[in-house]
């Protein structure tokens, strides 16, 4: 794959991908399960935010860690929350399949995020 230095976007990295993927599996990773409605939901979502980068600031002590909360149970209740911490706004989801991206599939993935 090309080096991810002259992509701007994750759309100039989708793109690429969709370019150089073979055409029996572009399908497998530009849909969503069932009635893709999830998909559908997920992009509107994210098209709310805005990121707005910050130049010429001190980038010399950064903190990258996110927090959030999550409800750990079906019940609606504050003692349900659940807090996370990260040292980066970086995650995966469980992909079934990666193989038909990379030859060492999961393996790959595993081996991307163990550091």
């Amino acid at each position: 794959m090309d080096k991810l230095s002259g992509y701007i976007s994750l759309m100039d990295v989708e793109k690429r991908a969709l370019e150089i993927m073979p055409l029996s599996v572009r399908g497998y990773y530009v849909s969503g399960a069932d009635d893709e409605e999830t998909l559908r939901e997920n992009r509107e979502a994210f098209r709310n935010f805005l990121l707005r980068p910050l130049v010429l600031r001190d980038v010399s002590n950064l903190n990258t860690s996110v927090h959030f909360c999550l409800n750990t149970s079906s019940k609606s209740a504050i003692q349900n929350l659940r807090e996370f911490k990260f040292p980066y706004p970086i995650g995966i989801a469980p992909t079934a399949f990666q193989r038909m991206a990379h030859d060492q599939g999961e393996i790959a993935t595993v081996k991307g995020v163990e550091n």
